[in-house]
């Protein structure tokens, strides 16, 4: 069962490709629907949505990212290290979203390639890390 701020994410239908993000004007800017909008990456993480519900996180990260709270840097670089190599496209959207935290995230990235033990099988969040210190 989806809570009310999935609920609107999931109204919202499938994002928009090839266009500017924006916000979903009727989701309200409070610190309950970004604690939801978080909860959503960290369950996507853990237990991902169904087909159904594939837009649910995508919105979330990208509402996050517009709205720049500091809370969420570190659950959006933990998205972007958990990206496989099979949804390459969501990698390339997670590193867009945490370069639009600018110098916020830069410190936080450096210390994810200063502290994070990169293995064979790790390289995609690598990958990742490195595109968005570049679009920064």
């Amino acid at each position: 069962m989806l809570n009310s701020t999935e609920s609107m994410l999931f109204a919202a239908g499938e994002p928009l490709w090839g266009f500017e993000w924006t916000e979903l004007p009727l989701l309200p800017r409070s610190a309950e629907v970004t604690q939801d909008l978080i909860a959503i990456l960290e369950r996507e993480r853990e237990n991902p949505y169904g087909d159904s519900e594939w837009s649910i996180p995508v919105h979330a990260w990208r509402i996050l990212s517009l709205r720049k709270d500091p809370q969420a840097i570190a659950e959006l670089i933990e998205s972007l290290l958990m990206a496989d190599v099979e949804n390459d496209w969501a990698q390339n959207e997670l590193a867009e979203c945490v370069a639009k935290y600018e110098e916020k995230a830069l410190s936080a990235l450096l210390e994810v390639l200063r502290t994070e033990e990169f293995h064979a099988d790790g390289l995609w969040g690598f990958v990742g890390v490195v595109d968005a210190l570049k679009m920064i």
